[in-house]
């Protein structure tokens, strides 16, 4: 029987205040919710699980998977809050229930819905230091709870296979999945990504939430503050085609990708994953819908979580459990333009950020 744990950690500060160096993982904390096996042993592996938009640390499905992964599979299955994403999900009940009561109150706005949808914004109340930054805070944030989880560990003279840590992701936690290996080489030897975008869906567009309400079509609409905010940052650092140019990619990934996805195209994905070592792509087109692992070829697949899993970790599970030295860089670097690079270091065990210049 699995045990489950809920932890706080240190996190990365926001790297988007003027001073975020100075107090380096003091000002921030993020919650871990991890599952261990029942007994640890050398072949324990790590499962980094990553959601995107609209679910969350607490879905059930990804309670379930914790739970029941951890105990199938011998793996400490682990997952944060990252950096912004309580604002990834839907409107909260207070904004339905205005929104509503603006439509019962307004006649006008009642007519002209039958020609036309209404648009609602929604406030999302992010702020520079928590919000939904859509990169790399956020797989810094899953960087961090896999190597604390490791540390936590270690620390209590078990021992784990670190040749079998691995990440699982759908849609934005696919494409986060590729940043965290990016940001992170050699920690990572499996990713499982279902849908990933090759650039952020709405880092440069307006989410769209639709509903119907007494023949009332409506959208609550989420604006992001990273699409407002004064770049800091190069843009090319969320090009997915951009980070993985000439990277040395030692992780196997296994990337499932609908032909009718309308956030990435079909062949937008095939040209993006062409040149990438160790991977396999799995383009689904409507003779692979199965009704049991597959169930659409659009955004997400319509996909069964656990059995999409379950087949694909059984496919690589003894191709990823080599003799592999583990040896973290001491830092990394990405050059961008304008005469700007992004360093990560290492050297204290854990990922610093620094925003350089030439």
């Amino acid at each position: 029987m699995s045990k489950a744990y809920s932890v706080e950690i240190p996190a990365h500060s926001s790297i988007y205040t003027n001073n975020y160096s100075d107090n380096n993982y003091k000002d921030r904390k993020i919650r871990v919710d991890y599952s261990e096996p029942e007994q640890i042993n050398e072949n324990t592996g790590v499962l980094l699980l990553i959601a995107g938009y609209g679910a969350s640390i607490d879905s059930n499905v990804y309670i379930k998977m914790r739970k029941n992964f951890s105990d199938l599979y011998n793996l400490i299955v682990l997952q944060c809050n990252y950096f912004g994403s309580e604002f990834m999900q839907g409107p909260q009940d207070s904004e339905i229930e205005r929104v509503i009561t603006e439509i019962d109150n307004n006649k006008d706005m009642k007519s002209s819905a039958n020609e036309c949808y209404l648009n609602f914004n929604v406030n999302t109340c992010e702020n520079i230091k928590n919000f939904n930054d859509m990169g790399i805070m956020q797989a810094i944030d899953n960087i961090t709870a896999v190597l604390a989880i490791i540390n936590m560990i270690k620390s209590k003279s078990m021992s784990i296979n670190m040749k079998k840590i691995i990440i699982y992701g759908h849609s934005h936690g696919a494409y986060l999945s590729y940043m965290c290996n990016r940001f992170c080489p050699q920690l990572f030897q499996l990713i499982i990504e279902n849908s990933a975008y090759i650039y952020p869906a709405y880092l440069n567009n307006t989410r769209k939430l639709f509903f119907e309400y007494n023949s009332n079509i409506f959208s609550f609409d989420f604006q992001y503050l990273i699409s407002n905010i004064e770049e800091s940052i190069s843009k090319e650092i969320y090009s997915l085609e951009y980070l993985y140019r000439n990277f040395n990619n030692m992780c196997y990934i296994v990337s499932y990708h609908g032909e009718l996805d309308d956030m990435t195209s079909f062949a937008n994905k095939s040209e993006f994953v062409r040149d990438i070592n160790k991977m396999v792509f799995i383009g689904i087109t409507e003779s692979d819908i199965d009704g049991e692992v597959i169930k659409s070829c659009s955004h997400g697949l319509d996909a069964d979580f656990i059995k999409m899993f379950d087949i694909t970790y059984k496919a690589f599970e003894n191709k990823i459990d080599q003799d592999v030295d583990l040896l973290l860089a001491n830092s990394i670097r990405v050059v961008l333009k304008d005469k700007m690079e992004l360093l990560i270091s290492y050297d204290a065990g854990f990922p610093i950020v620094k925003k350089l210049k030439y």
